[in-house]
């Protein structure tokens, strides 16, 4: 009797030959075959429903508050001559008169008879320019809080304009530095190379020449 162990799925060589009888037969060869099992664990992993994740955008208003310069251009609209003549259109007289009342600028607007100087008092440095340097010929000024630009000596002075600089004569020697802020109290001249003022320096000469008008300066008062 011979015992053999086989593998599972395997055969055996004498069972093609011996598998028509079994041991129970006398005196013949047979073959019993005891099938073995076992237990094997089997593990799985199942996919579950394990929630849900919910994005969400919500709008949401700021109040803000904003600051910044806003600027805008004013008309000043000064007649000379003679007046009756000189037509202006009632739109930019309201516009004029909007723009002096609403920007705090306010509008030069005056009647200057042919060989006399208006007597209104020039109390904003954007009035002297060339344009309108035989209007403000002989008239008197006040500019209150102004700016050095340059220093020309003791006797001459430029004043920080809108566009070009105004030139300032002083009365008497003073030492003035650029950026300081003065009141200038005078009288607006119109210049010409006879009526150079005759007490400066070369180097105040030299600044002065070409400009269309200047101030004789009666005062000046540092801030």
């Amino acid at each position: 009797m011979t015992i053999n162990r086989q593998s599972a799925g395997g055969q055996s060589p004498s069972t093609a030959q011996n598998d028509q009888g079994g041991i129970n037969q006398p005196f013949q060869s047979g073959q019993v075959e005891i099938r073995l099992q076992r237990e094997e664990p089997v593990i799985e992993k199942q996919i579950v429903s394990a929630g849900s994740v919910v994005v969400q955008k919500h709008s949401q208003t700021q109040q803000r508050n904003i600051s910044s310069d806003v600027r805008r251009d004013d008309i000043s609209i000064v007649k000379s001559g003679d007046s009756q003549n000189i037509n202006v259109s009632s739109d930019l007289q309201s516009s004029s008169e909007q723009g002096g009342a609403g920007m705090g600028a306010a509008a030069d607007i005056s009647a200057q008879s042919s060989g006399g100087a208006s007597s209104d008092q020039i109390t904003d440095i954007k009035n002297l320019s060339a344009d309108n340097a035989s209007q403000c010929d002989g008239r008197s000024v006040k500019l209150s809080r102004v700016q050095v630009q340059q220093s020309y000596g003791d006797r001459l002075i430029a004043l920080k304009g809108a566009e070009k600089p105004v030139y300032v004569q002083l009365s008497q020697p003073q030492h003035l530095q650029a950026g300081q802020t003065i009141t200038v109290t005078g009288t607006v001249k119109s210049l010409s190379q006879a009526s150079m003022p005759s007490d400066l320096d070369q180097q105040g000469t030299q600044a002065l020449q070409g400009q269309p008008l200047y101030i004789d300066a009666k005062s000046i008062e540092t801030n």
